[in-house]
Parts: C-alpha cells; structure tokens; sequence
C-alpha cells in the first residue's frame, strides 16, 4: 500500500501540472477547428455510421438496434485503443520536458487515460440522444453506468503504464501495437453479438477484458439490466494489480528514463 500512497502524495505536489495539462490537451485537439467542442460529438458517430454502413446495410448482418449496440462499443473501444497507442509513447515523446525538469512519469499515462475518458463522457451525449431515436427508454440501470466506467479507467491506466515503460526501452512498440489492436478489435464482440458465437467459446471470450465491458454497457444501456458485476469484480482486482506493478516499475526506472530517451 505504501506504493499508492507515495504516488498519491506525488499526485498531489503535481497536481497544477496534470490538471493544466489535461486543460491544455483538451483545447489542443480542436484548436483551429471550425466546430471546435462539436468535434467530440461527431466524432464517435461518424465513426459508428461506418461499422453501420458495412455491416447493416451491405452486409446485411446487422440486429435489433444494430447502431445502439455498434455504438456502445465503438465508444469503450476508441477510448481503450487510443489510450493504449498515446501511452506507449507517453514519456519518449516528452523527452524535450522531462531532461529539463522533473515530473513523476506516472503522471503522463494518468493525463492520457484522463484526456480520452473525457471525450468518452462526451460521446456518450451521442449515445444518450439516440436512445430515444430508437424507442429505447432509459432506467435506473443507466446509474449503474458509473461502476463500469471507473473499471475500464482502471484498467486502460494499469495497462497504459506498464506499456509507457516498455515504450521507452522499444522505440517501435506503437507501430507493433497498432496490429496488435487492431487483432484484439476483432477478437472483441464490438460488431457481433457474443450470444451468437458457438457456446463453447463464450468463456474463452470472457478473458478478452473489452467483452465484459461491452456487454455491461450494452446491459445498461440498452437492455436496462444490470452490468456483469462478477466480472467487473474480476477485472477491478486485475487492474489495481496492474496499476501496483506499474507504479512499482516507475519508482524503480524512474530516474533513469532521461538517460535512455
């Protein structure tokens, strides 16, 4: 426990620097934009328009409230994979700062997770603005949304750091993720119903994380049940697991970062 008190105390001396970088990031994505904050409603549902197109109206393989159920994904997807992919590379691209001062680099992975779970809470403006649309009423499940959320945002930080780690040591680890993500994006259930595939393999599904995530949204979401709390339990325990192995590889390297990059 020692190790999350250290890091919290740390968070706290840094505390202006996160809070202002994450500012800073947020206006950096749509500066110079024409719709400016609209970006981040658009986004996602042009991104789910595309999945739709192909796989509902080409392909004709689509369900009941087909882009509800593409977009429940899609957005706990996008902010998982885009994570993944910024903190890989999150303390080697600000080599230029850190050789000048000193930061705990635990920080940089927590301001990318931060950064993209906020525009997840945005796409869910989309979300919640189709439901309507598709005569899917809303319930107290909806509040249930909460616990699903701070789980995923554990884990994609647990994960992000360990990855920041290895990002400084291989300087190619984001062009080896980027097919690694996009393997683990069909081998998670964004487009396919995972009550669909032979019964045999649905536990094996269930080690991908993304398919608890999923189908929990979706309970919540769509089918006004209540998340996967089981697995939920599950994946808590594993990414505080991650985050302590993450934090204890930093307190170790820390200090030694700037010499590699």
């Amino acid at each position: 426990m020692n190790i999350f008190k250290r890091a919290y105390n740390d968070f706290n001396k840094y505390k202006e620097y996160f809070f202002y970088t994450v500012k800073s990031n947020l206006k950096a994505n749509i500066s110079g934009s024409y719709l400016g904050y609209l970006w981040w409603l658009l986004d996602p549902f042009m991104f789910m328009l595309v999945y739709v197109f192909v796989v509902d109206i080409i392909f004709k393989r689509g369900g009941p409230n087909f882009p509800i159920f593409v977009f429940c994904g899609l957005l706990s997807w996008k902010w998982t994979s885009t994570c993944i992919s910024q903190c890989s590379d999150s303390i080697r691209s600000k080599a230029g700062i850190l050789k000048q001062v000193y930061l705990p680099k635990f920080l940089l992975p927590l301001i990318n997770t931060t950064v993209n779970s906020i525009y997840y809470l945005f796409g869910l403006i989309v979300l919640f603005i189709m439901l309507p649309f598709y005569k899917i009423d809303f319930s107290l499940h909806i509040l249930e949304f909460i616990f699903v959320f701070i789980v995923q945002f554990l884990f994609v930080f647990g994960l992000g750091l360990l990855l920041s780690h290895i990002g400084v040591y291989v300087s190619d680890l984001k062009n080896i993720l980027s097919f690694s993500i996009r393997f683990w994006f069909y081998m998670s259930p964004v487009l396919y119903n995972i009550n669909s595939l032979p019964e045999k393999y649905i536990n094996i599904f269930y080690i991908n994380p993304m398919t608890t995530l999923f189908e929990s949204y979706r309970n919540v979401f769509m089918y006004r049940e209540s998340p996967e709390y089981l697995m939920l339990g599950v994946w808590t325990v594993i990414s505080i697991i991650l985050i302590w192995w993450g934090l204890k590889v930093f307190e170790k390297y820390d200090r030694t970062y700037t010499k590699v990059i």
